[in-house]
């Protein structure tokens, strides 16, 4: 017998997840367990749905992540001043550059016919460890 929640879309995941956090936060607020005001729950929810959403829809995280970041400046939670002070200028500049360079020999095949040619071979050795 499966369980209910495996044969749930994720749609329905993700909204129960989104819904359960909300309403854990507003009960853990409630009971005076956590003292959050409504900008602290509402930037966590915001947090949980780019969490939840690049779980469950992978190949969207991109649109998540800046779906995130827009609610969170659009809300006025978040100033452009701080997300930039937040955010490293440079390693986002070389993240994005790295991906860009493996995107490319991922779409030209270069990686998977190397690493086959390679193993096939025999010829991968690495430094042998021993106690």
């Amino acid at each position: 017998m499966q369980l209910w929640i495996f044969q749930m879309s994720n749609v329905t995941k993700f909204f129960t997840l989104l819904g359960g956090t909300l309403l854990a936060l507003l009960l853990l607020r409630w009971t005076g367990v956590l003292v959050f005001d409504n900008r602290q729950i509402l930037s966590i929810v915001i947090f949980s749905m780019f969490i939840y959403g690049t779980l469950l829809f992978g190949d969207f995280r991109l649109a998540f992540a800046f779906g995130g970041i827009a609610l969170l400046m659009g809300l006025n939670l978040l100033s452009v001043e701080g997300f930039t002070q937040s955010a490293s200028l440079n390693v986002i500049i070389f993240l994005v550059g790295m991906f860009l360079v493996i995107g490319y020999l991922e779409e030209r095949t270069s990686f998977s016919r190397r690493s086959s040619k390679e193993f096939s071979a025999g010829s991968v050795r690495g430094p042998r460890f021993s106690s």
